[in-house]
């Protein structure tokens, strides 16, 4: 199934797509039948491109058991990007692809238009002098505040989350007076009357199996309900200057995230370090645990390992 979309938006080549997934290393995406360049990690998927269908950035998710499961995901997708737009967010151009074949979990792709790295706003960053990026992070804050404001206008009927960290945004042509686009929409975060929509049990299929229960028990719920709470939210997006070797930038963003949204208790530089520090450890590990899963599932099972893993992150 795929999705109709409006006039003008990114359509899917669906059949390159299956010969794509039907050949894919998984281990070095580039040497696949039909080759993938890796654009960028996150910690449980990374973005690439493919040369057979240029100006495109993709993200796949091999999450489902079967197609029905995978375009409900899909359907829940457009309804989030639709809801954020509602917010007053700007996306970029978006469509999906459910790929089935045979013996590997159904696979969702979701494809965006490929913007350059530059435009990033934790690249652009790193160029800018102190006045200019606190500029920056205030018009993410401003949009983020957006999400905020819909919220206390639709909850209990609609509340979305957001993952607003700097590298899920980019500045249209890399103008800073231009209004930030939010990238990291493959994640439908948005409860209606309080329920959550999202099947917590989907993410659980890039978890190691033996961390499985462990996970479900101790950190789902957490995972889950994070990316609501605009502290918390506010308090990632500090913590991430360190990953991106910005802590030079900390106490300036503080500044501009405890004005953009007065809380009674502001964010401190401790407890964003104590985040970070926490944070930092928990990906670094999970990371180990799913390299060995796909060591154990490739070498000694001889099987099938679907997710593409990066390599060392720098945190």
């Amino acid at each position: 199934m795929q999705t109709a979309l409006p006039e003008g938006q990114i359509k899917l080549d669906k059949v390159l797509l299956t010969r794509f997934e039907e050949g894919l290393n998984t281990i070095r995406p580039e040497l696949s039948a039909i080759p993938a360049q890796v654009l960028g990690y996150g910690e449980v998927s990374c973005i690439f491109a493919i040369e057979q269908m240029p100006g495109l950035a993709f993200k796949r998710m091999p999450l489902f058991k079967n197609a029905v499961t995978a375009c409900q995901y899909e359907e829940n997708y457009f309804k989030y990007c639709n809801y954020l737009e509602q917010a007053g967010l700007n996306l970029p151009p978006s469509a999906t692809a459910v790929i089935e074949t045979p013996g590997r979990p159904t696979a969702l792709y979701i494809a965006q238009k490929l913007l350059p790295k530059e435009h990033f706003c934790n690249v652009m960053l790193a160029g800018l002098e102190r006045p200019f990026a606190k500029k920056l992070v205030q018009k993410v804050a401003f949009a983020l505040c957006r999400v905020w404001e819909f919220n206390a206008l639709n909850t209990p009927a609609l509340e979305l989350g957001v993952d607003g960290q700097l590298s899920n945004w980019a500045m249209p042509n890399g103008d800073i007076d231009s209004e930030p686009i939010f990238l990291d929409t493959s994640t439908p975060l948005f409860r209606i009357n309080r329920f959550e929509t999202m099947n917590p049990e989907l993410l659980l299929q890039a978890v190691p199996f033996f961390l499985r229960p462990a996970v479900r028990l101790f950190f789902l719920d957490e995972v889950m309900t994070r990316y609501y709470d605009p502290r918390r939210v506010f308090v990632d997006i500090a913590a991430n200057l360190n990953k991106e070797n910005l802590p030079f930038l900390v106490d300036d963003a503080l500044m501009v995230l405890n004005d953009s949204l007065p809380l009674r208790k502001p964010i401190t530089a401790k407890e964003v370090d104590s985040y970070y520090r926490f944070d930092k450890l928990i990906w670094r590990s999970f990371l180990a645990l799913r390299k060995t899963e796909r060591l154990l599932t490739t070498r000694l099972k001889r099987g099938h390992y679907p997710f593409i893993l990066p390599g060392k992150i720098s945190r």
